[in-house]
């Protein structure tokens, strides 16, 4: 994974800005978006991967979108896949405007306008671990291109998945402007057989679980890592490097970066809406957590959820971190959790390295922010898991500080009182909670 740009470049004015995004451009930006040229004027762009997805699923999406917006669908497959196919072929019999190696540009519709990269042919299939994150590169690269060359207007890339449905407020709701990346309000929808909506309601018990846990330990990382939430500042992607090419958790690590560039923002307006699709077409994510919840809810188990302990040793961590001043502070914190992490890892060399590395007491603050981000974080709550604080049930879960009855986790009222009465169920029948080192944030 390639670091982030730290140069100044980033917090100077827009001349500043431009060098940043020519030198990705140049050095960074894939291939396919070498011969791009677009003879049309967009406000902003909507990048969609797309992986056996219908036209259909597609078109309802497209249709959804103001003229304005330019929709970039980017058709992607690691193998001959027949589902894939039939959409690549379906855009294919668009009305052509311009096209280039590996794009398209089409009308959908009788006004609307649709970029598509077709990363899905024999001979031009992505890496197998690549996946889904090249897709989303591709497609993000080649906004920033066209936003470099003035097609696009606003340095604001949205991105989303095909099953999403977009609020009326998705566009024109404001970014604060200190703000590199921004993520939407989402929610699952609750369809299909009742496992499946317990399994839904459970996953995003799961995701609001530990958001809310690392916002209650004042971590500087709490928002919702799906990629179809993601908004990003052209600049800012540009100085992150871009979308990390990987086959799942791209969305994780994009914003991981970003995050140490500048606020990832959470706005405040109505909820993207997502389907509660289970599928194995990605080796992590919502699909294959769906079918592993299903599969555990059909044979009666009940999957665990992180420990609200977990996150109180987390905030004690944190806050010792935020005002240090010598590394011996950590051993003076009262948690058995925490004295383990720092005897059993280089905890306190790397904190006496970043100390003696910052001329100042800003600097060191910055220089921890970037180093114990959301990846240690996450890795912190694992290790606290493994060894002092085990996957604790629903009924536990929910009696966490944030799940009280003003903020919810996130949660509207009446999903709220689903998940207690799901709580109250599993309670009254006893099913304990499974421990998986799976078990997804």
């Amino acid at each position: 994974m390639d670091p982030p740009d730290t140069s100044e470049d980033l917090k100077r004015p827009s001349q500043g800005k431009d060098r940043v995004i020519e030198k990705y451009l140049t050095q960074f930006a894939e291939p396919e978006i070498s011969d791009l040229a677009v003879p049309s004027i967009f406000e902003v762009a909507l990048v969609i991967p797309a992986f056996q997805e219908s036209a259909s699923t597609i078109g309802q999406l497209i249709k959804s979108l103001p003229s304005t917006c330019l929709p970039i669908l980017v058709i992607n497959a690691p193998e001959e896949d027949a589902h894939t196919l039939n959409l690549f072929r379906a855009m294919g019999a668009l009305p052509t405007i311009a096209f280039g190696r590996h794009w398209s540009l089409r009308t959908h519709g009788q006004a609307q306008q649709l970029l598509v990269f077709e990363y899905c042919l024999d001979g031009h299939y992505p890496p197998p671990k690549q996946g889904v994150g090249l897709a989303r590169k591709v497609g993000v690269d080649a906004a920033l291109k066209l936003h470099q060359q003035g097609v696009l207007q606003s340095d604001r890339i949205y991105l989303t998945d095909a099953d999403a449905t977009l609020p009326r407020d998705y566009f024109s709701t404001s970014w604060p402007k200190q703000a590199g990346a921004v993520v939407f309000p989402y929610l699952h929808r609750l369809s299909g057989s009742n496992e499946a909506k317990r399994a839904t309601l459970l996953f995003e018990c799961r995701l609001r679980h530990y958001e809310s846990g690392l916002r209650y330990a004042g971590s500087g990382y709490a928002y919702p890592t799906l990629g179809s939430l993601i908004g990003v500042r052209a600049g800012a992607y540009a100085a992150a490097r871009g979308m990390p090419k990987r086959a799942a958790g791209e969305d994780f690590y994009l914003l991981n970066k970003l995050r140490k560039l500048g606020d990832v923002a959470r706005l405040s307006c109505r909820p993207i809406r997502l389907e509660n699709r289970a599928s194995a077409r990605v080796p992590m994510g919502t699909g294959p957590s769906l079918i592993q919840l299903i599969d555990a809810l059909s044979d009666g188990r009940m999957p665990g959820f992180y420990n609200p302990s977990s996150f109180e040793s987390l905030k004690c961590l944190l806050d010792t971190l935020w005002n240090l001043e010598t590394p011996d502070q950590i051993l003076q914190i009262d948690d058995e959790a925490i004295q383990d992490f720092a005897e059993t890892t280089d905890l306190l060399m790397t904190l006496e390295q970043l100390r003696n590395a910052a001329r100042t007491q800003s600097r060191l603050q910055q220089s921890l922010l970037e180093w114990f981000d959301g990846f240690r974080q996450l890795k912190f709550i694992h290790f606290l898991r493994d060894r002092h604080h085990p996957l604790v049930t629903l009924e536990q879960a929910i009696s966490a500080p944030w799940f009280n009855e003003t903020s919810r986790a996130g949660f509207s009222q009446v999903r709220y009182r689903q998940l207690r009465t799901l709580a109250t169920g599993f309670a009254e029948t006893a099913m304990g909670p499974v421990i998986s080192r799976r078990s997804p944030p």
